[in-house]
C-alpha cells in the first residue's frame, strides 16, 4: 500500500504519538508517496502509518491527514 498526503504539512514523528518528536516536516506533493510499513493506535484512539521516506528515514503520521493507494504513483 501507498500514502499520500492530504494536507498541506505534517510531521513525521518519531512514534506514533502526537508528542513524539519529530524526523522532520512532510510538505503536500501529489505527485510523492510513501511505503505504508505498518500502523498502530495511540491512547487517544487515533491510528497512524509508519512510513517510509527517503532521506527522513521510517516514521509516523496521522492517518486521517492521509490517503491509501494500493499502488505507486
Amino acid at each position: 500500500f501507498r500514502i499520500v498526503l492530504n494536507t498541506e504539512a505534517m510531521n513525521l514523528r518519531t512514534q506514533p504519538a502526537i508528542d513524539a518528536s519529530t524526523l522532520g516536516t512532510l510538505f503536500l506533493d501529489t505527485t510523492n508517496d510513501y511505503t505504508l510499513v505498518s500502523s498502530a493506535k495511540d491512547s487517544r484512539g487515533v491510528e497512524w502509518f509508519l512510513i517510509d521516506v527517503p532521506d527522513l528515514g521510517t516514521g509516523w503520521v496521522e492517518a486521517p491527514k492521509t490517503h491509501v493507494r494500493l499502488s505507486r504513483l
